[in-house]
């Protein structure tokens, strides 16, 4: 009773910080999701070192700063037009952040060769993975929400609305393994109901103003579609990450929220969902 309660409490305080984080300054935003950013690529450096791949500290966590810090400033000085789409106005004095980015990222197999380790070549690969997976969906919302807030938003409630529902039709009724070997509670019949059912409430979005304000989703349908990439994009999320905790023998990414696991198993969706739905995003904001 006492863990269940923990669980509720510190669910909600974690659902209220991150929504209120849509409501203040972007800077608290950025501040916040920065944040979730080097925490996730701390989990998984941790998660690798356990598994004999000493991944260095310092540089995929100083170059998630960066992209995070980049995306921010970018986000500060983006363009919107209703027909124009949407074009960042990049300050040539930002243009010294995606330098030291990319600087940062070569540094990593430059300083392997000082290291020593036996299987650098492995290392080096498993320390840029994170990058793609991690840090670039964190940049990207962080960019993204200073452009549309109300979607960026929407696209969380989305994830969060098939979690939930997912889990509750696949206790149900869940009879058929979506993917036994990775995921066992996982069901066909969570994921296609859930599909439906979250799909159809992503259409209330449409008749709610603040996720209008940029009126690039014109008409339920893309709403709909909106919530079905988010869905299935999320699902592989949800998997990639298993299959690495397995991988690495570990139930939890984390324990900075108890009874919930690390900031990795509260965002792995996320990960994945973001880019995709940024394409979608991006292609009604251009036509």
């Amino acid at each position: 009773m006492r863990n269940l309660l923990t669980r509720t409490f510190i669910g909600i305080l974690f659902l209220a910080v991150v929504i209120g984080s849509f409501f203040l300054p972007h800077l608290c935003f950025y501040l916040l999701f920065t944040a979730f950013a080097i925490i996730g690529m701390y989990e998984y450096i941790a998660m690798m070192h356990k598994i004999g791949y000493k991944i260095q500290w310092l540089l995929p966590i100083l170059i998630t700063l960066l992209l995070c810090s980049t995306a921010f400033c970018f986000g500060r000085y983006a363009d919107t037009g209703l027909n124009a789409g949407i074009w960042i106005r990049i300050e040539p004095r930002f243009i010294i952040l995606p330098v030291l980015t990319f600087i940062a990222i070569w540094l990593i197999p430059i300083v392997e060769l000082y290291r020593k380790q036996e299987q650098s070549t492995n290392i080096i690969a498993t320390a840029l993975w994170p990058l793609l997976w991690i840090a670039m969906p964190f940049a990207l919302v962080i960019l993204w929400q200073s452009v549309s807030s109300g979607v960026v938003l929407a696209m969380l409630i989305i994830i969060w609305t098939y979690d939930t529902l997912a889990y509750c039709t696949g206790s149900l009724f869940g009879k058929h393994r979506l993917f036994e070997r990775i995921s066992p509670k996982k069901s066909w019949e969570g994921l296609l109901v859930s599909l439906l059912l979250t799909s159809a409430i992503a259409t209330l979005f449409y008749f709610i103003p603040y996720f209008q304000a940029d009126k690039i989703f014109t008409t339920i349908w893309h709403w709909t579609g909106f919530a079905a990439i988010i869905i299935v994009s999320a699902t592989f999320g949800d998997l990639v990450e298993s299959m690495l905790k397995r991988g690495c023998q570990v139930k939890d990414s984390g324990y900075i929220l108890p009874g919930h696991g690390g900031i990795l198993d509260r965002f792995d969706s996320l990960l994945f969902a973001a880019p995709l739905g940024a394409v979608y995003y991006g292609f009604f904001s251009v036509v």
